[in-house]
């Protein structure tokens, strides 16, 4: 029986790690739209937007408003690029049906990948904004300890 030791990448774990984070980066936007419906479904249940619990609820609001902004973004730019290349592929079929066919593959993927720089820039700064909140809310609950 061989044993395994810690620390030692195991047969076949790196390349299926790079599959896993290049896979993981254009699926991103799938996860922020499913964040900023769980927060709408949450603020919805509970009728208000939870800022009495924090002593920072204007970012709490920006938090639960940035999500679903990031969402509407990746929607509408993904969207665009999907009509873009059906009217670039309807003006340009009689001319060029392969610039035709390349434009129907290569605007969406492009509206796909501006949805995803799109993306990781806003929520990068939303993950740093919910730690600052989650930080100031333990120090207000160890201040009133």
């Amino acid at each position: 029986m061989e044993q395994i030791r810690m620390g030692e990448p195991q047969d076949g774990s790196i390349g299926r790690g790079i599959v896993v984070l290049v896979v993981s980066f254009f699926t991103m936007p799938f996860k922020t739209l499913r964040i900023a419906a769980s927060t709408l479904r949450d603020v919805g249940s509970k009728g208000k937007l939870d800022t009495g619990s924090t002593s920072i609820p204007h970012l709490t609001w920006l938090l639960a408003a940035g999500y679903l902004l990031i969402s509407l973004i990746i929607i509408v730019v993904i969207a665009a690029s999907v009509l873009w290349a059906a009217g670039s592929f309807v003006s340009s079929i009689r001319y060029s049906p392969a610039q035709a066919m390349g434009g129907l593959i290569l605007y969406p993927l492009g509206g796909v990948l501006a949805a995803v720089l799109v993306d990781w820039s806003l929520s990068v700064s939303l993950e740093l904004l919910a730690l600052f909140i989650e930080m100031g809310n333990n120090v207000k609950k160890i201040a009133s300890r």
